[in-house]
C-alpha cells in the first residue's frame, strides 16, 4: 500500500451503526522514529455519526503522539492535524465491520 502524507486529515461519518463492530485507524509519522500507530475503536450498535465522532475523538486524542491536534467539526467529523508545520503523516482505515457505517478519509 502506498502512503499518502498531509499534516491535517478529516475523518467523516455517515449513518447510524446497524450492527456492533470495529473501526481500526493506522497513522504513521513520516521520517520519524515513532512506530507507527494502531487504534481499534469499539462502535455499539444504534450510534449516530455525530456520536461516533465523539467516541473516535476521544480514542484518536488517548493513542495518538502529543504532536497531534484532534478535534470534532461539523458534528459528524474528525480533524486530525500535527501541531508543527513541517511534519506530515498517513491517516488510513486499515478496517470497518459496522454495517452501514460509511468513512471517507481525506487531506485537508
Amino acid at each position: 500500500m502506498t502512503l499518502k502524507y498531509s499534516n491535517k486529515w478529516r475523518i467523516t461519518f455517515d449513518n447510524e451503526a446497524k450492527s456492533d463492530g470495529n473501526l481500526v485507524f493506522r497513522m504513521v509519522i513520516k521520517n520519524s522514529d515513532v512506530e507507527p500507530v494502531v487504534v481499534t475503536i469499539p462502535i455499539k450498535k444504534g450510534i449516530n455519526e455525530n456520536n461516533i465522532a465523539d467516541i473516535v475523538e476521544d480514542a484518536l486524542q488517548k493513542a495518538f503522539p502529543r504532536d497531534f491536534n484532534i478535534e470534532t467539526d461539523d458534528g459528524e467529523s474528525v480533524l486530525v492535524k500535527l501541531n508543527f508545520i513541517e511534519g506530515s503523516s498517513s491517516l488510513v482505515l486499515l478496517s470497518n465491520d459496522v454495517k452501514s457505517l460509511k468513512i471517507k478519509i481525506r487531506k485537508e
